[in-house]
């Protein structure tokens, strides 16, 4: 199985990709661990997207779970190579309530491996209310859906997350 897993700042990426790596048996890579040096720092788009490409290598028989956006035109193999692309399109106003929350939760995301998730500033709120939801931001959304001819799974509340991962016996975290 291969799955990528999108979705807007705070909408719980991290913690559906580690739920489908359990069911799966799958190895999950989270980009933003990739991505994020420091919460000010990352490293290059084509580091970025090197990495990428041999995670896929790596994992080629037996299936990976990648999540994150990183919507880069040169990293388009991941979404045409995956089985499913789940898009957490949740409201904003409960992003920004759940990237708060994970700041203080520590038990299934360890926020001293990836700095991006310990941060709750000016930035990142703005981010997770506004930024991240730009009209250009949902075309790169739509465009990216529109890489694979495999399954589409859009989400828009957690209740509707929650009844197909119950049909689908998938334990969320």
């Amino acid at each position: 199985m291969k799955i990528c897993v999108i979705g807007y700042g705070g909408s719980g990426k991290s913690r559906l990709a580690i739920s489908l790596s359990r069911h799966f048996f799958v190895p999950v890579l989270h980009l933003d661990n990739l991505h994020y040096l420091t919460p000010n720092k990352v490293i290059s788009d084509e580091k970025l997207v090197g990495k990428i490409d041999s995670f896929i290598d790596k994992n080629e028989e037996k299936g990976w779970i990648i999540d994150g956006n990183y919507f880069l035109m040169k990293d388009t193999r991941r979404f045409k190579e995956a089985d499913i692309i789940i898009f957490l399109d949740f409201p904003r106003w409960y992003c920004f309530k759940k990237a708060k929350k994970r700041k203080k939760d520590k038990e299934v995301i360890d926020v001293n491996t990836n700095p991006c998730l310990s941060r709750f500033d000016l930035f990142y709120m703005y981010w997770v209310l506004f930024g991240g939801r730009s009209k250009k931001m949902r075309k790169l959304y739509e465009k990216t859906l529109a890489l694979s001819d495999k399954t589409k799974l859009i989400f828009k509340t957690e209740e509707e997350l929650e009844s197909w991962a119950e049909k689908e016996k998938i334990v969320l975290l």
